[in-house]
């Protein structure tokens, strides 16, 4: 597919009016618990303003779920099962929509039985898990069911080169590991320090022993043979005149950008701001305009640099958890535009049962009516083995844009999924590209520079958590085990 042939400007969500009456005592809005608590005003214009349905935040909360370890817990020994409900004090409904029949067993030291997709189950939000003994003792962990999809969508290999972009907290780096069987090597990227520390402790508390982590900035990291002589400080703080290609041997079959964003689609960060942190600190942390403004350019520079290292033939998963069309797929589409004969979207390995995002035809003008508005019914995707609560984005709204007809880009919703929002993109590369080149400016930021598009490169945010950790681009490998060092607990 050609980026110039998808994603027409008439099937763009459009702006919509903000009635003088709404205000911050509105009580329509929406929460993780139902509607229990109304949304700001600021919130709801971002929302309107990027054409995201308020209404999406009164779905009730989608359950918890949980991972097992493959190393520490069976999860085809019943007995084991048994035990772990009675500890979290309720039973454990298998998510069976990513555990097909042949889903691949994890030999090294995994359990008899056991495979990558069988581990994964859903509780009720209301159960704690953090406080088990399973969850101290690395038995299991969270992650939500749509992040698992995306790490699904990967389709990682053992003896794979994987590269997770903006890798921390890590809980999707650690199943991508088990996918693999430990075999390989997956390079985590977080500029974050202490975001990066944490994903660092669950690798070690997991037992994962094929992960290299590296602070460093993602936009313009570079792979380096590990027999080189590491570079001096000097050339560490002068951007080059090109972002160095590296050889084919170093690029990675996979790669997966879970780009910076809103987090407009986490019910999690949201209800952090409603009961920890405060709207206030929301409007300022996320809805600065300076940050808003900036943001898309970030992510197009993550996912440029993504691209850039990956292997020709690869597969490279783009997502967030925005539901917004200009974190999306105006960033995959800005890609496809950008590299016609190298990228193209690639079909997700699995089907999709909801309806399109939306349906339109180039004749027709753009519509504020509901019923206008409203998603057409869509037969249940199943060209393959494997189909997922989730509807095909507004990059294949008619249809699909795999050769084979199945889906290559999927949204997640708790109304239609029951989990947390998020966005996938599957791309492939067909052939390589040109260099990205950067240039120094004022005030240490850098440019990136391609034929005539410039892309400034801003400092990178490590997310919506309070209070912001000022960023190092230098690289600085994390080790996975350290000698002497106290254990996770």
């Amino acid at each position: 597919m050609r980026g110039d042939e998808k994603f027409p400007s008439h099937q763009l969500p459009q702006k919509r009016t903000h009635p003088a009456s709404e205000g911050e005592g509105n009580s329509h809005g929406g929460s993780a618990s139902g509607g229990a608590y109304p949304l700001p005003a600021p919130y709801r214009t971002f929302l309107l303003d990027n054409g995201v349905d308020p209404d999406v935040y009164l779905a009730p909360e989608p359950p918890r779920y949980i991972r097992t370890n493959p190393r520490r817990f069976d999860s085809a020994d019943p007995s084991a099962r048994t035990k772990l409900e009675q500890e979290l004090g309720h039973s454990l409904e298998p998510v069976r929509w990513l555990d097909p029949p042949t889903s691949p067993s994890l030999s090294p030291g995994a359990a008899s039985g056991s495979s990558v997709w069988s581990c994964l189950y859903s509780l009720p939000n209301s159960v704690k898990i953090a406080g088990s003994q399973a969850y101290k003792s690395g038995q299991i962990y969270g992650i939500d069911a749509a992040s698992a999809a995306a790490v699904r969508a990967l389709e990682c290999r053992p003896g794979d080169r994987v590269l997770d972009i903006c890798c921390a907290p890590g809980a999707k780096l650690c199943m991508i590991c088990d996918e693999m069987n430990l075999e390989g090597l997956v390079v985590g990227i977080d500029l974050s320090k202490h975001r990066l520390a944490a994903c660092k402790t669950l690798v070690k508390k997991y037992g994962i022993t094929n992960a290299d982590l590296v602070e460093a900035d993602a936009t313009t990291w570079t792979p380096h043979d590990d027999t080189a002589q590491p570079p001096t400080q000097q050339q560490v703080d002068t951007p080059p005149a090109a972002l160095a290609e590296p050889p084919e041997s170093l690029k990675f079959d996979r790669v997966i950008v879970d780009a910076e964003c809103t987090h407009d689609g986490s019910f999690k960060h949201l209800s952090k701001f409603q009961h920890q942190w405060g709207w206030e600190t929301f409007a300022k942390r996320v809805l600065d305009p300076v940050r808003i403004s900036t943001l898309t350019s970030l992510q197009q520079r993550l996912l440029l640099n993504g691209f850039r290292l990956l292997k020709q033939g690869g597969v490279l998963v783009y997502s967030t958890c925005s539901f917004c069309v200009s974190q999306n797929e105006a960033i995959v589409e800005s890609l496809l535009k950008r590299y016609p004969d190298a990228a193209r979207l690639d079909p997700l390995p699995f089907g999709l049962e909801g309806p399109p995002c939306r349906t339109s035809s180039a004749d027709k003008q753009p519509t504020d009516d509901p019923a206008e508005m409203a998603p057409s019914p869509a037969p249940r995707c199943t060209p393959s083995r494997l189909t997922v609560p989730a509807r095909p984005s507004l990059l294949e709204a008619d249809g699909p844009a795999g050769s084979d007809g199945r889906h290559c880009t999927a949204r997640f919703d708790p109304k239609l999924s029951h989990t947390g929002g998020l966005f996938i993109a599957r791309l492939t590369k067909t052939k390589a590209i040109e260099p990205l080149v950067v240039l120094p400016t004022h005030e240490g930021t850098s440019e990136c520079v391609k034929d005539e598009m410039v892309i400034k490169q801003e400092p990178q945010d490590s997310g919506p958590a309070p209070p912001p950790e000022a960023a190092t681009p230098v690289d600085v490998h994390l080790p996975i085990k350290r000698e002497g060092e106290q254990a996770d607990g």
